[in-house]
């Protein structure tokens, strides 16, 4: 791998944040009951051999 190779691809980078988004809203309306702006996630995740995106954890971040 190069210095100038992309690690996720557009389509894979696209498909994250939608599930990113999806997971913040409903992460955001159980511990805030509203849109809050400060609140965030810690998300881990994967992509494999495959393509396939796999969403390893979810927490809220207490910062």
């Amino acid at each position: 791998m190069s210095d100038d190779d992309t690690v996720i691809g557009p389509k894979d980078l696209m498909e994250v944040v939608l599930r990113l988004k999806k997971i913040l809203t409903h992460f955001q309306f159980l511990y805030e009951g509203s849109t809050n702006e400060s609140f965030a996630m810690d998300v881990e995740f994967k992509i494999d051999r495959d393509g396939q995106i796999a969403i390893k954890q979810a927490l809220p971040w207490m910062g």
